[in-house]
């Protein structure tokens, strides 16, 4: 028998009023058990204000984002594609945008409070490459550009954004607003424009925007998009050299930089369009270092890629002030596979952390996703929480060593272990209760946030 869930629930509700239908998910074989509904439920459902409306429907949303990898996964169109698991997820959440999108057909009360959940949590992946030759699907980031261009209001509602993209890519232009390029008319250039005009630039640095509109990069249109956010908390940004297939795949376990052209230029435009405004959570993939986020006094949260190559290091002076929370993406197969790629990798990898810890003084909690990653880490004193997510034997050979060794004054107060699998590694998890004692600091073992022991 099927599990029943709150999104369950929510889909009889709206199913009740007669309209709602999703073509792609049939609602009729998940609820097989839920109890039938009368017709009154309809018409009472919508009087409800639209706050219950709101989380009601927000069941509707699946639980399943698209991950960093996915977005660039979804390139290709390939019959026999192995990487089910990812395919899944990625038509998991597809299906979820429908649902709302069928929601907000439904009828117009409803529609405010489809259009509410749909546009909180953005993800613009790049366009699926079709089997036909020289046919792509259309850009997400101009397809987004031109949406909150013609209603401003939508992007007020958008707190999350996760962006994919290429450095140095152009898009086309033309002069009528097609699916796949940059409307290049009158009355799309002025609002261009506008939205240029809403950046802390210079005269000298506008004219320089204004002349790249007519033909922009991938990276100034999401510039542009970011700046329009005004109620933006957190932001991902997924970047890869403008490169084939074939190269990206020679050179990803390489500590090789892939040069472009216009590297600099379009990390100062990402920068100018963080400046506008007040992010909480940053996530930085790999080819972004130098990215520069200035009076930011909001930025708590900084979570960066090193699993390939041109880690994000350099940290300018009065930038990052306020990051309390560091989290270093690198687990332990990445870590293996590129470290035996390059037998200096390990001391390049213990040098870059060590120059970005310097210019993050006021860390206090530090994330890894492996024991290898934090095993060439030096842990300031000011950290007091370590935490592991998706935590496996690796994680807890590191935790058995750094508190057998360390000294008492670098010891944060707690570390938690937020396992990938589910295990009561009994014998293990003893020899927690020496090291804990010697050492006053607390280990928490979690898996899918429930607490599965405790030492202190």
């Amino acid at each position: 028998m099927a599990l029943h869930t709150a999104a369950d629930d929510a889909a009889v509700l709206f199913r009740s009023l007669g309209l709602y239908r999703s073509p792609q998910i049939c609602f009729s074989d998940r609820t097989a058990a839920a109890p039938k509904t009368t017709g009154d439920i309809g018409p009472s459902l919508l009087k409800l204000p639209n706050e219950l409306l709101c989380q009601i429907a927000g069941h509707l949303v699946s639980t399943e984002n698209i991950c960093r990898k996915d977005g660039y996964r979804a390139l290709y169109e390939r019959k026999n594609n192995r990487d089910l698991e990812t395919t899944d997820l990625l038509r998991i959440h597809l299906w979820s945008i429908q649902d709302l999108l069928n929601l907000g057909l439904t009828c117009k009360r409803l529609a405010p409070v489809a259009q509410d959940i749909l546009y909180r949590d953005i993800f613009l992946p790049k366009p699926r490459r079709m089997s036909v030759p020289g046919d792509r699907g259309a850009s997400s980031l101009v397809c987004f550009l031109r949406t909150i261009m013609r209603r401003p209001e939508l992007g007020a509602h958008v707190r999350y954004l996760a962006v994919w993209f290429k450095k140095g890519k152009r898009l086309r232009s033309s002069k009528t607003a097609n699916d796949d390029a940059v409307c290049s008319c009158a009355s799309c250039l002025q609002k261009l424009t506008d939205l240029v005009d809403t950046l802390r630039l210079s005269r000298e640095a506008k004219m320089l925007w204004l002349k790249d509109l007519t033909r922009p990069t991938e990276a100034t249109i999401c510039s542009l998009i970011i700046a329009s956010l005004p109620k933006l908390q957190a932001l991902e940004l997924h970047a890869r050299p403008l490169a084939d297939e074939k190269q990206v795949r020679r050179l990803k376990y390489r500590s090789t930089k892939i040069e472009t052209k216009h590297d600099n230029t379009e990390v100062l435009r990402l920068s100018q369009g963080l400046a506008a405004t007040q992010v909480k959570s940053l996530t930085l993939s790999t080819g972004l270092n130098g990215l520069a986020v200035a009076r930011q006094p909001s930025l708590t949260s900084l979570t960066l890629d090193y699993t390939g190559p041109h880690q994000f290091v350099s940290i300018r002076k009065g930038c990052f002030l306020n990051v309390t929370n560091l989290n270093i993406r690198c687990r332990q197969n990445e870590f293996e596979s590129m470290a035996g790629h390059d037998p200096h990798y390990r001391s390049s990898f213990r040098a870059k952390l060590e120059i970005l810890l310097r210019g993050l003084p006021r860390i206090r909690v530090l994330e890894f996703e492996s024991g290898a990653a934090a095993s060439q880490c030096e842990i300031p004193p000011s950290v007091e929480l370590i935490r592991f997510r998706g935590a496996e034997w690796d994680a807890l050979q590191w935790v058995h060593f750094y508190l057998r060794e360390k000294e008492v004054s670098v010891i944060p107060r707690r570390i938690e272990l937020h396992c990938s699998k589910k295990s009561r590694d009994e014998v293990r998890w003893m020899q927690f209760d020496k090291w804990v004692r010697n050492t006053g600091v607390q280990v928490m073992i979690m898996w899918r946030g429930d607490i599965q022991a405790v030492f202190e």
